[in-house]
């Protein structure tokens, strides 16, 4: 295993007015540009999707300095000019689309339809095709999407099409929500775009094989412009142990596509929230799973337990290195040079949470949703939040901080 050197946390911004639980300054993610331009944007409003994409929810900072200072980005724009070139030079970006808060009453559904569980939240499921007649194209087959053309620095708004039999619609009481392509794609040596996105599982016979949410693949072979599903992998009940609480399915996932060939899923089923009810056991659920394919997504292995904390799951591969990260409680690190991925070194802990407060307490520390990406085939840069800083007066300041990796020999 390659010696990974860690640098010591970098603190990117700041806010002493933001409530500890909730709020904003957490949710970072971070791109670097073909340049070597850092970019990170993070949630400083919490939970607000009417405010999806203005500057004081999204806001963005960048790193002309390999991520030694950071400053105030008011381009927003400058957020899709980072991501990684597609082969012929465009660059995608794909977004959710927000969510529908009027729509007239829909039709009844079987009970097998109702109450499945989706990050956290309780939600009936519908079909596209079933709500299209209601909805018409409020609930197309797309996504949205920014796209950059090669030589151009304007940022094009688009929807790309989806090829989904059963694509499902989430409905609870006063909302209504699309399925959300907000997992990085990957693209393959022979420029198939593929990426994993979660929401609950209708079959082809229109049957719900479970109630929670499934992590599901699709495929582009024209950059992104078209999307066709592939599979499904499901969260099936015998995954969880007993006495485990906030089960939640798979609701996030980061795939990687080795050199082999192989695909490899890191999938999120759980975190600490919400917290364990008082007669319940003090401990999670298995909360990242991993599963692969060897036949370009069509079936997958049965997941199996891989991490305990798994809560936004990321990963980049610098050179022949699989970097991955995830947390709650906290924030980890874990490597691999295993050509199939299934060998991995030992946990690096990056923000720790004492065992005191790993329960109850453990939103004290960071909201643990964290960002990886790769500069180049020997750095990577990691970014999260941290609670438990100062500012230059003493005063408690809710903080987004960035290390950087060095992969030796």
């Amino acid at each position: 295993m390659k010696k990974l050197d860690i640098s010591e946390p970098v603190i990117v911004s700041q806010s002493t007015t933001e409530p500890v639980f909730g709020g904003g300054w957490q949710d970072p993610m971070i791109h670097c540009d073909e340049n070597g331009v850092l970019f990170i944007r993070f949630s400083g409003r919490f939970d607000d999707y009417d405010a999806y994409g203005r500057e004081d929810a999204n806001p963005l900072f960048r790193s002309d300095d390999g991520g030694k200072t950071w400053t105030r980005d008011h381009d927003l724009d400058d957020w899709v000019r980072s991501v990684p070139p597609l082969p012929n030079g465009e660059k995608l970006l794909l977004r959710e689309h927000p969510c529908l808060k009027e729509f007239p009453p829909l039709p009844e559904l079987p009970p097998e339809r109702k109450g499945h569980l989706a990050c956290c939240i309780v939600r009936d499921v519908y079909t596209v095709d079933e709500l299209t007649p209601i909805l018409h194209d409020k609930v197309a087959k797309e996504f949205a999407a920014d796209r950059i053309l090669p030589g151009s620095n304007e940022v094009k708004r688009e929807t790309c099409k989806v090829t989904w039999k059963n694509m499902p619609v989430h409905v609870s009481p006063g909302y209504l929500l699309r399925v959300w392509p907000n997992n990085e794609y990957r693209g393959d040596p022979d420029g198939v775009l593929w990426m994993p996105v979660q929401g609950a599982y209708v079959a082809e016979d229109g049957s719900c094989p479970t109630k929670y949410c499934c992590i599901h693949l699709l495929r582009s072979d024209d950059l992104g412009h078209t999307w066709e599903y592939v599979s499904t992998v499901p969260y099936l009940p015998e995954y969880t142990k007993p006495g485990a609480f906030a089960v939640e399915g798979f609701i996030e996932a980061s795939l990687e596509i080795l050199k082999s060939g192989r695909m490899l899923l890191l999938l999120r089923s759980g975190s600490l929230f919400p917290f364990p009810k008082e007669d319940e056991p003090e401990k999670p659920a298995p909360s990242l799973l991993c599963a692969y394919s060897d036949d370009r997504g069509k079936t997958w292995s049965r997941p199996f337990e891989f991490y305990d904390y798994g809560v936004r799951p990321c990963s980049v591969m610098p050179g022949d290195t699989l970097l991955m990260t995830s947390g709650r409680p906290g924030v980890y690190l874990r490597a691999s040079d295993d050509p199939d991925g299934l060998a991995w070194g030992d946990v690096i802990p990056l923000l720790s949470v004492p065992e005191e407060d790993r329960y109850r307490r453990y939103y004290e520390y960071s909201c643990a949703n964290n960002g990886i990406c790769k500069a180049d085939d020997h750095t990577a840069f990691v970014t999260y939040s941290d609670f438990t800083r100062t500012d230059e007066h003493g005063v408690r300041a809710k903080s987004i901080v960035v290390r950087k990796i060095t992969l030796g020999d």
